[in-house]
């Protein structure tokens, strides 16, 4: 708790906190706290999600874990994506299993110019984790954005995700004027080239 140290000194500690062999099962709480303790800076705030998020796989509590979780990913801040980024994670470890309501969730909340961009481009990332098909005609409408970040994300999102139809809408982006996209069109369109492959295989 005390704020004196530097953020990377207070993460040291939390880590040494939550990477013991058995740590404290009430552990999560110390957290939670923080989080919620406005007058902590942003950045520590957000290591603390991170720090709860980690909690999941000790805590006597976990359902008291995943619903602070799940209300800061409801937000419109960075919170949110940290948030949103952790909730999956978790559920790709098994830990915790998202509905519906948290794919229409992070459907509005992509569609919403109020949410903060680093949201929204994790956001995007976390509709190819997911492999949630459901929103691929979504991610498709970002592959153009304006945003470089946002459509970097998408164009990643579609290597996940998304089919041989999609390369017209990926291409362009090899040539884009921003290199991060032009490396994930590059990953994208090999991806789908490769998936498509091994599908021909398969089915010969």
């Amino acid at each position: 708790f005390n704020r004196t140290h530097w953020a990377v000194t207070r993460n040291n500690m939390a880590n040494a906190l939550v990477w013991q062999e058995t740590p404290n099962s009430q552990l999560y709480k110390i957290f939670a706290q923080m989080l919620q303790d406005e007058t902590e800076s942003p950045v520590w705030r957000d290591y603390c999600l991170q720090f709860l998020s980690e909690c999941l796989k000790s805590t006597a509590e976990p359902d008291a874990v995943k619903a602070i979780l799940a209300r800061y990913s409801q937000g419109k801040d960075g919170l949110a994506g940290t948030a949103i980024v952790n909730l999956a994670y978790q559920e790709g470890e098994g830990r915790t299993q998202m509905d519906e309501a948290f794919s229409k969730q992070i459907e509005a909340q992509l569609a919403d110019p109020d949410v903060a961009t680093p949201t929204r481009m994790t956001i995007l990332g976390v509709i190819g984790k997911r492999q949630d098909t459901r929103l691929l005609p979504l991610v498709r409408t970002y592959a153009k954005d304006p945003n470089d970040g946002i459509r970097r994300c998408a164009i990643a999102a579609l290597g996940l995700i998304g089919t041989l139809d999609d390369l017209p809408l990926i291409q362009p982006g090899l040539t884009d004027r921003n290199r991060a996209v032009q490396m994930a069109a590059k990953a994208a369109e090999e991806r789908i080239r490769a998936r498509s492959s091994s599908s021909d295989k398969s089915e010969g």
